[in-house]
């Protein structure tokens, strides 16, 4: 909400209005009298003042043909077509679909693809592993150099190190005896030998049996995926999964251990939207339903659900933690959500529905991207916009119509939209990019000013204390237009403040020159005009902040004629 000073009455009746404080973004019906009914590349950085954001600068090195996501680690990765890069140079090859991605330590998660990248090795590989029908002999063997019974998977000539681990949970299939076709942890592996702990196989009174085995270290189809604890939790449909401690390749060690993996299955109704690493535990959301996972092993892990506002289905990408509240957007709008009943902050768009929501955070803002339509044919669509919350002041800023891909974070907030650039957002840390800077106009617009008076009004001047700044573009000057409408009129503008101008309070607009960074007041004076309401409405190329807005009145009656 707009704040004013004291209203000053002249002996001629003519009041002087003063704003000196700007509220946010607030499309609801109820705007008016100083309320931003619609704004393009604002921000909240100079609140309570009205400001504008700094131009947006997009890495000038990257410019994607397909982009398929980002994420962020110790440096940016990305994913352009079935390329998969790291910090700018290509590591291996994925499928041309969107990703989900997931870090557990150095080690980049991919999805749907059940690939990975160690960041830390430069390796690039699947998750998973297999060997199909191979001709193998089940049979006595040792286990930390004792002799161990029905514990060995042996083929001569092979190499099982140079596909499995130790410590993997491998799926065998093909075993003659029901019993072998499970899912044992590997122990031990040398050479041609493959070990387990004793009697995990059944060969009854033989010392070895000859089997055709198929032998695979499974990852579950997952939808969505994070990091909690040094564990991967995941989820898709109705189950929910975490990998073995530290280990993304495990996710069906089922033998016991507090190292282990483990999975459950949920009862309510609908698939799960999104899952996120929310205060130390794994959230997991369906559109109306929220489960929260408890414990510190599996043996003691444990799901407390509650029937709410869940995220909304394609909007996965909406959740993201600012000023330690979890931002997403559900069915019925934007949620803040801080572990108990999720609360809506979304009233400030009106009648505007979003979907296909993205965000991403700073740490104290929240960006998201989504597309807006309408809930009745008054206002125009929004399209795709992107808007940004302030957790410290509570409002609401819009700025732009970009489609983002998804966001993430680098030592700053990053952007990836779906024309394949890389936004930086906000403030940065990585100063060695070649950064282009873009998106240098802005635009306010004030809903109805009424003076809450039913009545008439005259007014015909305006006094603006403004600070312009550079456009940061070369070859672009900074300058801002003041334009007025009254009743339901056309735009009118009034005046232009500009770094080239000239001073020409006679011209029509009017005409100022403005020294940057330089603050100063600026006298606005046009034709006189009787009307129920006014908008008043900036446009500006470059930077600036407003310090106060003051409006001349003067009170008529609720007649058309004095």
């Amino acid at each position: 909400m707009g704040k004013y000073l004291a209203d000053v009455v002249y002996s001629d009746g003519i009041k002087q209005i003063v704003q000196t404080k700007f509220g946010g973004y607030n499309r609801r019906d109820s705007a008016g009298n100083g309320d931003i009914v619609d704004m393009l590349n604002m921000t909240s950085d100079r609140f309570p003042l009205l400001s504008t954001k700094k131009c947006n600068r997009i890495d000038g090195a990257v410019n994607m043909t397909a982009p398929n996501g980002i994420t962020g680690h110790n440096a940016l990765a990305w994913v352009d077509g079935t390329e998969f890069y790291y910090d700018g140079a290509e590591k291996g090859t994925v499928t041309n679909d969107k990703k989900t991605f997931a870090w557990l330590g150095d080690i980049c998660v991919i999805l749907p693809d059940k690939k990975f990248y160690n960041a830390k090795t430069d390796t690039f590989g699947s998750l998973g592993a297999k060997v199909e029908n191979q001709s193998v002999q089940i049979k006595d063997g040792t286990y930390a150099g004792v002799e161990a019974k029905a514990n060995t998977i042996y083929k001569a000539g092979f190499d099982w190190s140079a596909i499995f681990k130790v410590g993997d949970a491998v799926t065998i299939t093909g075993a003659t005896d029901p019993h072998n076709n499970r899912t044992p942890v590997i122990r031990e592996i040398e050479g041609a030998e493959m070990r387990f702990y004793e009697f995990t196989f059944d060969i009854g009174t033989a010392t070895s049996l000859d089997q055709t085995l198929t032998i695979e270290r499974q990852i579950p189809d997952l939808d969505f995926i994070c990091e909690n604890e040094n564990r991967l939790w995941g989820c898709k449909g109705d189950t929910i999964y975490a990998s073995a401690l530290g280990n993304p390749f495990v996710w069906y060690d089922y033998e016991g251990l507090s190292t282990g993996s483990f999975a459950v299955d949920v009862g309510s109704a609908g698939s799960f939207t999104g899952c996120y690493s929310y205060l130390g535990y794994p959230i997991f959301f369906k559109e109306n339903h929220i489960y929260k996972a408890y414990g510190t092993k599996p043996s003691n892990f444990q799901l407390m659900g509650s029937a709410t506002l869940g995220v909304k289905d394609g909007c996965s990408k909406s959740l993201a933690v600012a000023g330690d509240t979890l931002f997403y957007y559900s069915p019925q709008g934007i949620c803040a959500y801080t572990g108990g009943m999720p609360r809506l902050v979304h009233d400030t768009f009106g009648v505007y529905t979003f979907g296909n929501a993205v965000g991403g955070s700073d740490g104290i803002k929240y960006y998201i991207s989504m597309y807006g339509t309408m809930t009745d044919t008054t206002p125009p669509a929004l399209g795709w916009t992107v808007f940004c919350y302030d957790t410290r002041y509570g409002v609401w800023h819009k700025e732009g119509h970009t489609q983002a891909i998804n966001y993430a974070y680098c030592r700053g907030l990053w952007m990836l939209t779906s024309t394949g650039r890389i936004i930086a957002v906000g403030e940065q840390r990585l100063k060695s990019l070649n950064y282009v800077v873009a998106e240098y106009n802005n635009m306010v617009e004030f809903g109805d000013f009424t003076s809450d008076s039913p009545n008439k009004k005259i007014t015909g001047k305006l006094l603006l204390r403004l600070e312009l700044g550079g456009s940061g573009v070369t070859g672009v000057s900074s300058s801002l237009s003041v334009d007025v409408k009254f009743d339901d009129g056309e735009w009118e503008e009034i005046a232009k403040i500009g770094e080239t101008m000239t001073d020409d309070p006679s011209a029509r607009p009017l005409t100022y020159k403005a020294e940057l960074d330089d603050k100063r007041s600026y006298y606005l004076s046009f034709i006189i005009q009787r009307c129920d309401r006014y908008r008043i409405r900036l446009r500006g190329v470059g930077t600036w902040v407003l310090h106060s807005l003051t409006r001349e009145e003067t009170g008529g009656s609720p007649l058309k004629k004095h």
